[in-house]
């Protein structure tokens, strides 16, 4: 049976001790945005060999101090730097994962470092919308839904004129709404976050005016 070559040198890389020599002790958390490149930068502080670049158990690349790289199954979507660090482009959710560098110093010794990738949605004002009911009684009464297109995104509402969050959930129920009161639906993700500004008062004013048609609209049925 065949073993992947991959899969050999992270045994050797195993056996080796790498687990218990750590470059960085902590991972190293990147995000990225969908159709973006992201780099992931190797902190040089002992003199470098070569490393070697995985994704679970699969080696995607080897990089070298001089900009070369080595990439066992051809892809034109990553390329590396001067310094060894290793650049992923035209991202896509299939590239999120944990990431592990294989340092190999001058001296051979080995030391490993870890990236988890995130990547999300590039939000764009399209991407958000603000819908409404209103009830109309004694005072005006108004629901904003904000409704973004896209997973992971976090919600707030803000009124404009206290310069206070009032909600962080889709909805917002505003009640006896005022002239000149604005409020800010934003969404966002750790890569961009966007916003729409709303006047509840506008939505009672034609709320008002369909009222006045259907009464007027009502009296002439009457009267005929």
């Amino acid at each position: 049976m065949k073993v992947p070559f991959s899969s050999l040198l992270l045994l050797l890389l195993q056996e080796s001790g790498i687990y218990s020599i750590c470059c960085e002790h902590n991972k190293t958390l990147i995000f990225g945005a969908e159709e973006g490149n992201v780099l992931l930068q190797v902190e040089r502080r002992f003199p470098i060999r070569d490393i070697s670049w995985f994704v679970g158990e699969k080696m995607i690349a080897s990089t070298y101090l001089n900009g070369e790289m080595h990439i066992p199954t051809f892809t034109n979507r990553l390329s590396s730097t001067t310094d060894g660090s290793l650049r992923i482009h035209s991202l896509g959710k299939k590239d999120q994962g944990v990431y592990t560098a294989y340092i190999r110093q001058m001296d051979k010794e080995i030391c490993s470092q870890k990236y988890e990738l995130q990547v999300y949605r590039n939000l764009s004002q399209t991407d958000i919308h603000i819908n409404h009911s209103v009830s109309i009684k004694e005072t005006c009464d108004v629901t904003l839904f904000c409704v973004v297109n896209g997973t992971d995104v976090t919600l707030t509402w803000l009124n404009v004129g206290m310069d206070q969050t009032v909600s962080v959930n889709r909805d917002l129920h505003v009640y006896d709404a005022h002239q000149g009161e604005t409020y800010i639906c934003t969404a966002g993700n750790p890569i961009r976050n966007v916003s729409k500004a709303l006047t509840p008062w506008d939505l009672c004013e034609q709320g008002n005016y369909i009222i006045s048609c259907q009464t007027f609209y009502s009296k002439s049925l009457v009267k005929q």
